[in-house]
């Protein structure tokens, strides 16, 4: 978890994109495409996580 809070938003975003690419890729069996797939969406519900915080920062700087 401690792994997580240390990546910059844009490193988490980078990951997901080659995540991405590694689901388009056709060398891609179906168990990998699965495995792959639920790392992009823990991944997803990480980042919007995160920029729901950032949202709230901004929204409170902005009062």
């Amino acid at each position: 978890m401690a792994e997580k809070e240390n990546k910059s938003i844009e490193e988490k975003f980078n990951e997901l994109e080659e995540v991405l690419k590694a689901m388009d890729s056709q060398d891609v069996g179906l168990m990998e495409s699965f495995e792959l797939y639920n790392k992009g969406l823990l991944m997803v519900k990480d980042l919007n996580e995160q920029l729901d915080e950032i949202e709230q920062k901004i929204e409170i700087v902005n009062e």
